[in-house]
């Protein structure tokens, strides 16, 4: 069970991207990272409920959840680069495009949010039943 591993890396990655965001001073950067470290956050309390529920692995829901998490890791992974890569470009920041592609993205990262959550909850409530 690696998923250990893949929210770990997720999360120094968000790090990583946080340190460097930080590096370009804007407002709008600020919102970002206060939408980062929610999401980290979130990140962090979802592999803690994965830990307790680690007796259900054998089940083939739980199976299913992995690879989805797994994959949504990677997506996210992804995303985080891609914003990363923008940051550098100061030039490019300041367009207009560019910002509502950045906010696309951000609406994105959030839609993975919630379908987390929304697996988090499926499972529970298949646990407890």
């Amino acid at each position: 069970m690696n998923t250990q591993v893949t929210a770990q890396q997720m999360h120094e990655n968000m790090h990583n991207n946080m340190n460097q965001m930080m590096q370009n001073n804007m407002m709008q950067m600020q919102q970002m990272m206060d939408h980062m470290n929610q999401m980290s956050t979130q990140m962090n309390s979802m592999t803690n409920q994965m830990k307790n529920m680690e007796q259900m692995q054998h089940s083939k829901d739980m199976m299913n959840f992995m690879d989805n998490m797994n994959e949504m890791s990677g997506q996210m992974d992804k995303m985080l680069n891609q914003m990363n890569d923008m940051m550098k470009n100061q030039e490019m920041m300041k367009s207009d495009k560019m910002q509502s592609h950045m906010k696309e993205m951000m609406d994105n990262m959030d839609g993975m949010m919630n379908n987390y959550d929304e697996m988090m909850k499926q499972l529970q409530q298949g646990n407890s039943k």
